[in-house]
């Protein structure tokens, strides 16, 4: 699976983040850089210390730091297969939903597909996985819709050219001769 994250500036300045110790902020950092498309890291100290190279003063203090993301919001745990898990807590349920209703492979991790890891989250997490469907066909409306509009601007944006300056020759795929 990738390992490719882009952390927003955002998070820089955001309340939560800058309230955490360096230790948890470093952490935090480094379980995002590992965890799979589904945000999910695996919440045991002795995997984490040999998958992230910690720091002694993390490793010494893991349960510690690791509650402290818990306690600032930032996440949750997760239990699966008598294992703790560590997920990104989301900005927006809606956006979470639909993104994990579209993943094709399974959590790396837990080895389940979205729609298991999905009802996992909900009973865990006390999320009603009703609201979870119907966010997701909302979401999926506005995906169409957004294409609508980009399909009928590419018409408009055409039709705003003047006659003039159209180029009436068919575009043609250019021939290297060797």
């Amino acid at each position: 699976m990738a390992r490719r994250r882009v952390i927003s500036a955002a998070l820089l300045v955001d309340e939560r983040f800058n309230r955490l110790s360096m230790e948890a902020q470093l952490l935090f950092l480094r379980m995002l850089c590992i965890s799979d498309d589904y945000g999910i890291v695996p919440a045991n100290e002795a995997e984490l210390a040999v998958m992230l190279n910690l720091p002694d003063e993390i490793r010494n203090n893991f349960t510690v730091i690791l509650q402290e993301l818990i306690d600032e919001g930032l996440g949750y745990f997760l239990a699966f297969d008598n294992k703790r898990f560590f997920t990104y807590k989301p900005l927006s349920f809606k956006h979470w939903q639909a993104q994990l209703l579209s993943r094709r492979r399974k959590s790396e991790y837990l080895r389940l597909p979205g729609e298991q890891v999905l009802k996992l989250l909900s009973q865990q997490l006390h999320i009603e996985l009703e609201d979870f469907r119907s966010e997701a066909k909302t979401s999926d409306l506005r995906v169409e819709s957004r294409k609508k509009k980009e399909d009928s601007s590419e018409e408009k944006a055409e039709g705003d050219i003047p006659e003039v300056f159209r180029d009436p020759r068919p575009l043609r795929k250019a021939t290297y001769e060797q």
